[in-house]
């Protein structure tokens, strides 16, 4: 199952969509950001943010 954003925790500081290897994240900065399922691949990246 494809990661997660929770918007009340999103900040918009772009460091999980800096991190994703196939640039699955994406949103404006100071806004909740969100992942699109079909691209994400399950590898965790921006999970340590």
């Amino acid at each position: 199952m494809p990661f997660t954003i929770v918007a009340e925790n999103c900040t918009g500081c772009t460091a999980c969509e800096k991190r994703c290897p196939t640039h699955a994240i994406t949103g404006d900065p100071k806004k909740a950001f969100f992942i699109e399922p079909g691209l994400c691949i399950d590898c965790g990246a921006c999970g340590v943010i």
